[in-house]
């Protein structure tokens, strides 16, 4: 038996693979996590899992006291940082807090070069270490990403007092001190929590691969805490790209909406986008990232009214406790939900809770009572206002890249996203959607489909044609980190390039001739190329080893309406339980274990043999 886990706001969704096939299924959150998955799944032959534990220690505050030891004269560089404003205009510029409980400054230097300027004074370092207690430290002295040496050295006299120690070169060997102190810091944060939970989660299978961000899942112990930040969504992408792949479509947008946010990312030409840094409340943390927007727009985001009685959605959310007041668990806020069990879109029962129409309506009763609207008005306004929140997003990650959305598929998924996705399909110009097998768990299922995967970025700095004479041996180090890992795997190598004196890079595929092919991906970016010296900043490297996972294909039945219920208040629809649904035209409703797809008038749905649910706009 395969297990697949991924834990969101408010439910925790499973994959089952056993000689019966596939199953999903969704169980509200405990509080305890980790109890509630041993509970459900005491044992499996493998076990597969997507964490939110990461990000939310940070989000919260919530992870352990960190000491900062760095380089004499850079104790405050973490309060400083960059000099970017998000708001150009304030007298008082906004700062990122990073979570630091003591700083340490220790008289050494190395050049940029790796030369060493100033030996480490060792003797400094033990006398100041021996007065501070905390549970984690972070070790970034200047320019250790040249030369190691010094951090090596304060890393072993750390550990004969603090249980965790975590060096910049071996969290992320990069340039930029700033972003990599940042980065630094977050790590040795959220380490201890990390590691805590996923060891008491590790009791379920000896085969345990943990999701990560870079969209490839890895072995406990050799997982940063920084790569599970957006571990959950980025197994929706890699679902998406396999199904992408499965059904020949080369651009699609990534769309799911969970119980407390919407995470949209996007496939080009049957690849999913990344990015090497992601902003974390404020803070810049440099990790491989699939390129992913995540807005607080979910099933349990909360209706509410601002200072001028305007009707706002998100992005707080009830969560799973008490979560949406027709959930019956002592919610009272109005939320997506009730709007959209109001509406006659969602039954009597979701993913094996009853909701209760009573208790929804007198939430909608009392926040619409104060500005003058009907239950239905305002459901009506919730799903308005949360579909635009959606399509702005939708907006931004595509247009901002230079992407126009009409040229793409929606495939949809989450627990909430198939209710929503014709409306948001309409508001950007889209003329496709796909709605996957288990859309309610399909994160979990990208999570059981993808490779296992090990990255490193080294900073090398240098012209091309050194750079080129360098590779060789920083090859042969990292397939020896890789062995230990797994055996079989496919290497990537691209080089992360620039004209001389840029502040950013192009990612470059390693090719015969990577000069010319910087050169024409900065004017395909850019549109013009320099007459400047061309250098690599970074080398990065990719490992993948992937498994021989097939989605089975079903047998498509003749359609059976389960009953008819009544739509916004209106006419009477068709239901269709998934199972018993072959093809049919908008407006009607279609249940599965995990979601519920609502087509919409001027739509047309069929499924076609994996299970997936396609809908077109009928012209």
């Amino acid at each position: 038996m395969i297990v697949s886990t991924d834990i969101g706001g408010t439910f925790t969704d499973y994959i089952i693979m056993d000689s019966n096939g596939l199953k999903a299924f969704k169980r509200l959150n405990s509080k305890n996590l980790e109890e509630g998955i041993k509970k459900e799944i005491p044992h499996a032959d493998e076990f597969h899992h997507g964490s939110t534990v990461g990000i939310n220690a940070l989000i919260e505050r919530k992870g352990v006291d960190v000491l900062l030891i760095t380089t004499k004269g850079f104790g405050s560089l973490y309060r400083i940082g960059r000099q970017n404003r998000k708001e150009i205009y304030s007298f008082i510029p906004t700062r990122e807090k990073l979570p630091v409980k003591k700083v340490i400054e220790v008289d050494e230097r190395i050049s940029h070069k790796g030369k060493i300027l100033k030996e480490l004074d060792e003797n400094e370092l033990r006398e100041k270490i021996e007065k501070v207690r905390c549970k984690a430290a972070a070790i970034v002295f200047l320019h250790s990403y040249a030369n190691p040496e010094h951090e090596i050295k304060a890393k072993k006299i750390a550990e004969e007092y603090i249980p965790y120690v975590f060096t910049s070169h071996e969290v992320r060997r990069e340039i930029r001190e700033y972003e990599r102190e940042s980065t630094t810091i977050v790590e040795a944060y959220i380490y201890p929590i990390v590691k805590k939970y996923l060891d008491a989660l590790s009791q379920i299978s000896e085969n345990f691969y943990v999701m990560q961000s870079n969209g490839g899942k890895i072995v406990p112990r050799y997982l940063k805490g920084i790569n599970t930040l957006m571990s959950g969504p980025a197994g929706g992408v890699a679902a998406s790209e396999y199904f992408a792949h499965l059904m020949k479509l080369e651009n699609v947008i990534t769309y799911d909406m969970g119980g407390t946010s919407a995470d949209i990312g996007m496939i080009v030409k049957g690849k999913p986008l990344y990015t090497s840094q992601i902003d974390v409340d404020g803070i810049p943390i440099r990790v491989t990232s699939m390129d992913i927007i995540s807005i607080g727009a979910g099933g349990g985001s909360i209706a509410w009214l601002d200072d001028g009685l305007s009707l706002k959605v998100g992005p707080q959310s009830a969560g799973a406790d008490p979560g949406p007041a027709c959930y019956a668990r002592g919610g009272k806020e109005f939320t997506v939900t009730d709007a959209n069990f109001i509406l006659g879109i969602l039954g009597d029962e979701i993913s094996g809770v009853k909701l209760d129409k009573r208790l929804a309506e007198n939430a909608a009763k009392r926040l619409g009572d104060r500005i003058g609207l009907s239950p239905q008005e305002i459901s009506e306004g919730v799903r308005k206002i949360v579909n635009n929140n959606m399509a702005l997003a939708i907006k931004k990650i595509t247009l901002s890249r230079g992407f126009d959305p009409r040229n793409f598929v929606l495939l949809s998924f989450g627990g909430a996203g198939p209710m929503h996705a014709c409306s948001l399909a309409e508001m950007v110009g889209i003329e496709k959607i796909v709605v996957p097998p288990m859309a309610g768990a399909f994160s979990s299922l990208g999570i059981l489909l993808s490779p296992l995967r090990y990255d490193s970025t080294i900073t090398i700095l240098s012209d091309v044609e050194r750079g080129l004479k360098l590779l060789p041996s920083i090859i042969d180090k990292f397939r020896k980190k890789v062995r230990r890992i797994f055996n079989n795997y496919d290497l990537r190598i691209s080089l992360q390039m620039r004209y001389r004196g840029q502040g950013h890079e192009i990612s470059v595929p390693l090719c015969e001739n990577p000069q010319k092919e910087f050169e024409m991906l900065h004017r395909n970016i850019f549109g013009f190329t320099m007459d400047e010296e061309i250098e690599i900043v970074n080398i990065e490297l990719v490992a993948t080893a992937y498994k021989a996972l097939k989605i089975p294909k079903v047998k498509i039945g003749e359609n059976r309406i389960k009953e008819k219920r009544v739509y916004r208040f209106e006419e009477k629809i068709p239901v269709y339980e998934e199972r018993r649904f072959s093809e049919c035209e908008g407006p009607c409703i279609i249940e599965e274990d995990t979601a519920t797809v609502l087509v919409e008038e001027g739509w047309y749905a069929r499924k076609n043999e994996y299970g997936a649910i396609l809908m077109e706009r009928i012209k």
